[in-house]
């Protein structure tokens, strides 16, 4: 797996959109790393509370149900990011 800007042909970095459907908003149009930027930076207000709610958790001892809370939103908010990044089939619905 090689990361590359844009290739001559002009391919994004993710490697050439398969997904058939388009969702959200128009694709690599900030960045080039980022399909759909705003939806992948958003997840950042669920990622950063969610992994500070986890530590805490585990830094006073909380219930294991909380941290087990906490780490499912850190994985939630991974899966939509990495949702959002590339327009894959494996990624988008088709």
């Amino acid at each position: 797996f090689e990361m590359q800007h844009e290739d001559v042909a002009g391919m994004p970095i993710w490697g050439k959109p398969t997904s058939t459907l388009d969702w959200c908003e128009r694709n690599y149009e900030v960045f080039f790393w980022a399909a759909e930027f705003y939806n992948t930076i958003s997840n950042i207000a669920i990622f950063i509370p969610s992994l500070f709610g986890l530590y805490q958790c585990v830094k006073y001892g909380f219930e294991f149900r909380f941290a087990l809370a906490y780490a499912r939103c850190v994985v939630c908010s991974r899966g939509k990011q990495t949702k959002h990044t590339p327009t894959a089939t494996h990624t988008h619905t088709h």
